[in-house]
C-alpha cells in the first residue's frame, strides 16, 4: 500500500512539472501575440483572452466582406473599361465609314469616265441593226423626239452627264433622219425609173403599131 502511494505521488509531481512547463510556453506565446497586435507590455496582464479572440473574429469577418466587395468593384471596373474600349472601336469604325462615304459623295465626276461612257453610248447608238422596215429606228426617233419636246433642260443647271446624253440623243435623231431621207430618195428614184421604163415601153408599142 505504501509503495502504491509513493508511485501515485511521483506521477502527480511529474504531471505538475509538465503542466508548469506548458503554462510558461503558452504564456510567452500569448504575450508575443498581444505584442504583435500592438499592445504594450503593461497592458498585457489586463487583457482577457475571450475579449481578444472575439475582437479578432469580428475583424476577420469584416475583412472578408470588405475584401469581397473590393474584388467585385475591381471586376466591374475592368468590365466597364473593356466595354468602353469596344464602344470606342465601334465609334471609330463608324466615323471612318461616314468619312469615306462623305468623301465619295463630295468627289467630282471623272472626266475620263464620262468620255468613255459617251463613246460607248455613241457606239451603241450607231451600231443598231438596220431592219427592213425601219420600225426600230422610227420608234427610237419618236421616243427621242418626245423626250426632247417634253422638257428642255436649263443650260445653266446642266451637268456634264446631261450634256452628253443630250448630245447623244441629238446625234441619234440626226442619223436616223438622214438615213430616212436617203431611203425615201432611193425609193423615189426607183419609182421614177419604173415610170420612165413604162413610158418608153408604151411609146415603142405605139410606134410599132403605126
Amino acid at each position: 500500500m505504501k509503495q502504491k502511494i509513493n508511485d501515485y505521488l511521483t506521477d502527480v509531481a511529474q504531471r505538475i512539472h509538465q503542466l508548469n512547463t506548458i503554462y510558461n510556453v503558452t504564456k510567452n506565446r500569448w504575450h508575443a501575440f498581444l505584442i504583435y497586435f500592438g499592445y504594450s507590455v503593461n497592458e498585457i496582464p489586463d487583457q482577457n483572452p475571450n475579449d481578444v479572440f472575439k475582437m479578432v473574429t469580428e475583424f476577420a469577418l469584416e475583412y472578408r466582406t470588405t475584401r469581397e466587395k473590393i474584388l467585385q468593384q475591381r471586376k466591374r471596373m475592368a468590365e466597364k473599361r473593356e466595354r468602353n474600349k469596344t464602344r470606342g472601336k465601334i465609334w471609330a469604325l463608324e466615323q471612318q465609314q461616314d468619312n469615306s462615304e462623305s468623301s465619295r459623295r463630295r468627289r467630282p465626276p471623272n472626266a475620263q469616265n464620262s468620255l468613255q461612257r459617251h463613246e460607248e453610248m455613241s457606239r451603241m447608238l450607231t451600231g443598231l441593226p438596220d431592219s427592213g422596215d425601219g420600225t426600230l429606228r422610227r420608234r427610237a426617233r419618236a421616243v427621242a423626239d418626245a423626250n426632247v419636246s417634253k422638257d428642255l433642260p436649263d443650260p445653266a443647271n446642266d451637268s456634264p452627264e446631261d450634256e452628253i446624253l443630250n448630245g447623244l440623243v441629238k446625234a441619234a435623231t440626226l442619223q436616223s433622219e438622214t438615213r430616212d431621207h436617203r431611203r425615201k430618195a432611193r425609193q423615189f428614184n426607183r419609182k421614177s425609173l419604173r415610170r420612165t421604163r413604162t413610158l418608153k415601153l408604151v411609146d415603142g408599142q405605139l410606134e410599132t403599131n403605126y
